[in-house]
């Protein structure tokens, strides 16, 4: 995962990132077509349906780490990124939330993905500012001091990047579409 090595933004403008990063996210996916949104292939072998699949799973362990990290700067034992795993373990967890979902109606995925934002903001909205800059250093940050604010910032990052393929699928699709005609 990594975290950030410098001051991303303040809460104000992290947040109405976020927020415009999933507008976005869902603006690209509300103009696919039911066959597009499981055609495999938009990050590897993941559908569009399976990165919102990942990152709805991400949003609610995001909601959870912005938690517990509150709750380590203030001397509570930190808990993992999820029950049973460790930070080394992400890739299994990926892997078992793709394996849980793979199987499941798109429209549920799309309506989890559209509520799973909500907490994760109300998490984010709900951080003073002097919880902003305070360090935390836990095993899911891979034992590194990281401010709750890379944390934070991390969700933005991860929302940005998968839709970036998102993007770059479409457009893939629509030059093979030109290139057709």
């Amino acid at each position: 995962m990594g975290f950030l090595r410098r001051n991303f933004m303040n809460q104000s403008e992290l947040i109405e990132q976020l927020q415009t990063t999933r507008s976005w996210i869902e603006g690209m996916v509300a103009q696919l077509s039911p066959e597009q949104w499981e055609m495999p292939g938009v990050q590897d072998s993941w559908s569009v349906k399976d990165i919102l699949a990942h990152l709805t799973a991400w949003d609610r362990r995001g909601t959870q780490w912005i938690e517990w990290a509150g709750a380590v700067a203030q001397g509570t034992v930190a808990q993992p990124p999820q029950a049973g795993y460790t930070f080394s373990d992400m890739d299994r967890l990926n892997r078992e939330t793709f394996a849980a979902n793979k199987d499941r109606p798109f429209r549920e995925i799309w309506d989890e993905f559209r509520q799973s934002f909500a907490p994760l903001l109300q998490q984010i909205q709900a951080l003073r500012e002097e919880d902003w800059d305070r360090v935390v250093q836990a095993d899911w940050t891979g034992h590194q001091p990281a401010p709750i604010r890379d944390i934070v910032a991390w969700r933005f990052y991860h929302c940005l990047g998968h839709g970036r393929y998102i993007e770059n699928w479409i457009d893939q699709l629509k030059q093979r579409e030109t290139e057709s005609r």
